[in-house]
Order: structure tokens, then C-alpha cells, then sequence
């Protein structure tokens, strides 16, 4: 987000704002097009010729990079699309993104992108049928990856008092339903590796199954001691148990190798000692990067050291929010490159006012949910 203002400069601009046709009533309550509107239409000549801006590199489509580079600063495209988002009227219900896998976004999900809050698996999920998209348009030379999402593993195949016959049939199941949405043969004999986000009580990790080399990597960014079981509970080997079997029953090659290799936590460089509210980004990092390589070789950008990369998730949140929302997949891409339009035509101070006022809109929804 913008800097906000500090108060004494908007005091000034408050009684300035008095003094000017736009006055605040006209911003509260009212959409950011609205606003505009307002701001613009007090020119009686209105002979002034229309200035016909470029299209901004962040409407464009994103095909050409498939990953988002940590090391580049965010552009002020990035930032002003995310500033529209965030200062939206919209109600949190509002659908804002759909690329038809049935993985939706709304409005409410959008604020989660802020720095300091928590993503949600729903978020993870959408990421991850954007990505299985982004296959369509990789590299010839560049193995192919299928990204499931967090509702694979439901209450059902985890609960323990359930038969293991039925959850191998629920899991088989769920699974077809799934890979129909892509353009993936059930089989996964196309399929090099096939990931498995898991968000399992405040843990985010990633499950890869590398169908090439028969390997199977657990991707940890936190430092966790104990046992595979008691860092991970029942959740990687029941999942390595589950999708080996039905590999098993597609005949692929690699079925019975895999079904007696051990998970094991890959070695990366990037650790933490503990985790935080950037879990999610993490993840998500990951899941876009990771492209086979060999343990040890594999960089995502991130180093470990947490000055560096509390400042890369941060950016981070900022690039995966408008790679998701312009991205030409996205059904309601327009409405969103309008809305940044109409955000980018308001001036820095009146931007910072449907900001502040989002932001206060929000605190007291909270608080009434809180009483409840």
C-alpha cells in the first residue's frame, strides 16, 4: 500500500477540500468510478484535449514470465492495482476473480494480501489453478507440472475411524474431478510432478511427487525438529499412501517404486526459525518455482535472512495480487483495469482518503462481528 498521510497534512487537506468542488461527502460511500466522475466534471469548457494514457505493462498479459522475479521492485502499476483493490467499496461477498475452475476469489479474500495477515488456503488454492493454466504456456524443454489444491485432502480422508478402502475411493474420486478442470490426462503419464499444497493447523508446507526420478520431497520453510510424524502428523505418508495406489490402478510406472520411498524434508537454504503470517507466500513461492531441480540446486529467491526476505514478501504479496487479478485468464479482469484507471486519475491525496476510509470501513465490521 500507499504511505498514508500523517495527520497534519490532512488537516490541510481537509480544509482545502472545503474549499474545492470535490468535498469528502462526495468521495464517502461511493465507488472509486464514481469519484472521478465526480472530480472531473466541473470543467465548463471542458475544451481541454483528452489525454489518452498508455496501457499499463500490468493489464498486459503475463504469459511471458512464468516466474515473478524477487529482485525486481514493484511498479507503480503493481502498487496502484492493489491500492484500487484495497479501497474498493465493493462488499467482501463481491467475486473479483474466476478463470473458470470453479476457484473464486472475492473481494474479502483481496485485503488478505496486506502485509501482515495470514493467507487463506482459498487463496492457495486459486494460486494453484493458476499455475496448472500457466502450464499451458511453459517451455517445450521444461517438465511438466500438475498443482492440486489444499481441498484434495478433505475431513473424510483424514479421519481415522474411516474405512481405508473408502478413502482411497474418495480420494480417487476427488481427484478425477479435479484434473478434469485442466488439460491433464488421469493417468499423469504426461505428468512429471505433481504437487500437493498442505495448510494443516497454522502449518503451510508443499508435498512433491517427482513422477521421473521416483522421489518424493516434503518443502518446509520453518525449522522443525522430531520425527517426520510428529512435525507432520499422518498427512505425508497417508497422501504418498493415496496417490500411490491410484497411480497403482492407472498402470504408471512409477507406482510401486514410489509407494516404498520415504518422504523426506528437502534441504533448502531459505529456512526460518519460526513461522509467521508470510507461511502463505512462501508457499506459493514454492509451488512456482520449484522445476525439478536437484536438492541443493534449487533457488526461489528467497535466503533465509530475515531483513532481506521480509522486504521480498512484501513485495511478493503485492506481485502475486495483480499477477492473479489482471491476469487474462480472469474473467473479471476489465472491471478491475477499469477501477485502477479511475484510481490512477485521483490524486495522492484523495487516494489516501478511500484508503483510510476502507480501512476504518473494515476495523468496524470486525468489531460488530465480534459482538456477535
Amino acid at each position: 500500500m500507499i504511505k498514508l498521510l500523517e495527520e497534519t497534512e490532512l488537516q490541510v487537506y481537509k480544509k482545502k477540500k472545503q474549499m474545492s468542488v470535490i468535498s469528502r461527502d462526495n468521495l464517502v460511500g461511493r465507488n472509486i468510478r464514481e469519484a472521478v466522475d465526480n472530480a472531473g466534471g466541473y470543467d465548463d469548457n471542458d475544451k481541454r484535449e483528452k489525454c489518452i494514457p498508455k496501457k499499463a505493462k500490468v493489464f498486459t498479459s503475463p504469459y511471458i514470465e512464468r516466474i515473478v522475479k524477487v529482485g525486481e521492485k514493484r511498479s507503480k502499476d503493481e502498487t496502484c492495482m492493489c491500492n484500487s483493490v484495497f479501497a474498493s467499496t465493493r462488499d467482501d461477498g463481491d467475486e473479483i476473480w474466476d478463470i473458470g475452475t470453479g476457484h473464486l476469489l472475492h473481494q474479502g479474500f483481496a485485503y488478505q494480501f496486506n502485509h501482515g495477515m495470514f493467507l487463506h488456503s482459498k487463496i492457495i488454492d486459486c494460486w494453484a489453478a493458476f499455475l496448472n493454466k500457466m502450464e499451458n504456456y511453459k517451455d517445450e524443454s521444461s517438465l511438466s507440472r500438475f498443482f492440486f489444491d489444499t481441498t484434495i485432502v478433505t475431513e473424510d480422508i483424514l479421519n481415522e475411524l474411516k474405512s481405508e478402502d473408502m478413502k482411497c475411493r474418495l480420494f480417487a474420486t476427488l481427484l478425477r474431478i479435479y484434473t478434469k478442470k485442466f488439460d491433464v490426462k488421469p493417468s499423469f503419464r504426461d505428468v512429471a510432478l505433481v504437487f500437493f499444497p498442505i495448510v494443516d493447523d497454522g502449518k503451510y508446507y508443499l508435498l512433491i511427487f517427482d513422477l521421473k526420478s521416483s522421489l518424493y520431497y516434503i518443502v518446509d520453510h520453518v525449522k522443525r525438529t522430531g520425527t517426520l510424524e510428529r512435525k507432520y502428523g499422518m498427512i505425508p505418508n497417508l497422501v504418498k499412501k493415496l496417490f500411490c495406489n491410484y497411480l497403482t490402478s492407472q498402470h504408471h510406472p512409477m507406482a510401486k517404486t514410489l509407494t516404498f520411498k520415504a518422504a523426506r524434508v528437502m534441504n533448502i537454504s531459505w529456512l526460518v526459525e519460526k513461522a509467521g503470517t508470510e507461511c502463505g507466500i512462501y508457499l506459493m513461492r514454492h509451488m512456482e518455482t520449484y522445476m525439478g531441480e536437484y536438492e541443493g540446486r534449487w533457488e526461489c529467491g528467497l535466503t533465509g535472512k530475515m531483513p532481506a526476505d521480509v522486504s521480498a514478501t512484501i513485495k511478493l504479496r503485492i506481485k502475486y495480487m495483480a499477477r492473479l487479478l489482471t491476469s487474462d485468464f480472469n474473467k473479471f479482469k476489465n472491471m478491475i483495469v477499469k477501477d485502477i484507471e479511475a484510481f490512477r486519475k485521483l490524486d495522492i491525496l484523495e487516494q489516501d482518503m478511500l484508503l483510510r476510509e476502507s480501512a476504518e470501513n473494515r476495523k468496524k465490521k470486525r468489531k460488530t462481528k465480534g459482538r456477535r
